[in-house]
């Protein structure tokens, strides 16, 4: 019993200290019912002791997440906001504590907003109460400047790969809970379950489309060495939406995309591809036009001189 009141005094997780000692629950739950801790009627374990909302408080303060502070703690949600709004640090119906500009994507003034609605457009998801979106942890860098641009003070979420999985990379989420991004999203044509639902936006001035587009190239395009050692391009989307870059591409670039549509997508998908180093070349020299928010490695594959065939 000592040593389970010890464990649990440094902190050490209920069901970590169940797996160090290989006890059951109910010999845990018994050895704190006789020490200085109780267990409510719900079966969750708590200290007697009352919980120190002045250093909750000020914790969350200096920035330390609620989960954090839960976990260090070993209290709910509840008794954290409880401690948060007895202190005055919150007020109720604000459990914010991060900045946000809601604004960003209402005007698509700039190469920022255009490149990242191009990036939401092709690797993001709108899911009616704010987005998300996710990349390879090498790409952490630009989420980051995606934080950045739209004033996000947030955290990135670690998503850990997955053991028996092929691709075993990990990766980063930028999630951001806002209904009126949401709302505005939508409205340019970036809506939820966008593949089947979303058309291309209206709102993108001409000057910046060769931004957006190359935030769709970043999220779903890719360079590769054909079997004639020449570098092929190619982006892949809804129908509607990639007949429409296809479209752009060719009359800016002079270059003939074609679009098909595989068998193995079972909803409206196309892909739009374009091969020949010269063609290339000149949709190179537009995607990158005063360009400076881009991924690195995909920029670099327009200079492969055709070595491997890798797919990005």
């Amino acid at each position: 019993m000592d040593k389970i009141i010890e464990l649990y005094k440094s902190n050490t997780p209920i069901i970590e200290i169940q797996k160090q000692l290989n006890v059951s629950m109910g010999s845990i739950y018994r050895a704190l019912h006789k020490s200085d801790t109780i267990i409510n009627k719900r079966g969750r374990i708590k200290r007697k002791t009352k919980v120190d909302y002045t250093e909750i408080s000020n914790l969350y303060k200096s920035g330390l997440t609620s989960k954090d502070i839960c976990e260090r703690f070993d209290i709910s949600n509840a008794t954290l906001y409880k401690a948060l709004y007895s202190t005055g640090t919150l007020k109720r119906g604000n459990r914010k504590k991060y900045t946000l500009n809601e604004d960003y994507f209402l005007n698509i003034n700039s190469e920022d907003r255009a490149y990242f609605l191009g990036l939401l457009y092709a690797d993001g998801c709108n899911n009616g109460s704010g987005f998300y979106v996710t990349l390879q942890d090498r790409d952490i860098d630009i989420l980051n400047i995606f934080k950045r641009c739209i004033g996000f003070n947030g955290e990135l979420k670690l998503i850990k790969p997955i053991k028996d999985k092929v691709n075993n990379r990990a990766y980063y989420s930028l999630n951001i809970s806002s209904k009126k991004v949401s709302k505005i999203l939508s409205d340019i044509g970036c809506v939820k379950n966008k593949t089947v639902h979303g058309t291309f936006p209206t709102i993108i001035p001409d000057h910046l489309m060769n931004h957006f587009i190359r935030g769709m190239f970043d999220g779903d395009g890719s360079i590769s060495i054909d079997k004639k050692n020449q570098l092929a391009f190619s982006i892949v989307g809804k129908t509607e939406i990639i007949n429409v870059v296809a479209s752009i591409l060719n009359e800016n670039c002079n270059t003939k995309v074609k679009t098909h549509s595989p068998k193995r997508y079972k909803c409206d998908i196309s892909i739009f591809s374009c091969g020949g180093n010269k063609q290339i070349k000149r949709l190179e020299d537009y995607l990158y036009n005063n360009a400076t928010v881009y991924l690195e490695r995909k920029k670099l594959k327009f200079k492969s001189n055709g070595i491997k065939r890798e797919l990005l």
